[in-house]
């Protein structure tokens, strides 16, 4: 693995697990064995090695997604296997990041265009997924994420969200919410596999 990458990796770890403004750049050269000039050569400032970890977070998740997608025409499949990697992904957060991130407007604009370019690709999988009679017709489930999106935002400035694990919200809202949206067909499918979902 190269230096840059070995940063990135160590970097994601430590502020998904302590948070941003936690975490120093002397931390993380000295987490590597690697000087201060080295790892400021390759990355100038703390800001820019973030965004380089996000960046690279996603990236990874996507081709995650795409490989999960690839060869599988079942749309509860598909949503039922990329809810089990987020979940198992989740459990790597601190609410202390999730919070700091939402108060990042670089980073916000970064999500917020990424949610945006996803929403088409969204709304066409579950479309499939009402004629495959997995989702439930009579929702307008665009409004349905939004909903959620915005109820998330707005409690990541909350006690609650001070108290609550990322899975505990994640199992709280998500799941909740993808319950409500299943017809009877889809629901039972759920609960078959939902206990493998929590536990990964």
């Amino acid at each position: 693995m190269e230096t840059r990458d070995r940063i990135i990796h160590e970097a994601c770890k430590l502020f998904f697990q302590k948070g941003i403004k936690a975490v120093r750049m002397d931390d993380i050269s000295q987490s590597l064995h690697i000087s201060k000039r080295t790892l400021y050569q390759i990355f100038p400032d703390k800001k820019s090695l973030l965004m380089s970890c996000l960046r690279t977070a996603y990236e990874e998740s996507w081709r995650e997604r795409r490989a999960i997608v690839r060869g599988v025409d079942d749309v509860l499949e598909v949503a039922l296997r990329v809810t089990r990697q987020q979940a198992s992904k989740i459990k790597t957060l601190s609410s202390v990041f999730l919070m700091e991130v939402s108060q990042h407007p670089d980073i916000r604009e970064y999500f917020d265009k990424l949610q945006n370019e996803n929403v088409k690709e969204a709304m066409e999988f579950i479309s499939k997924g009402v004629q495959q009679g997995y989702f439930r017709p009579e929702i307008n489930h665009q409004v349905a994420q939004r909903t959620l999106q915005l109820g998330l935002d707005a409690l990541k400035g909350s006690d609650l969200f001070r108290k609550c694990s990322p899975f505990d919200i994640f199992k709280s809202t998500f799941l909740v919410m993808l319950r409500g949206s299943l017809t009877e067909k889809g629901f039972k499918r759920l609960s078959e596999v939902e206990n493998d979902i929590l536990s990964a």
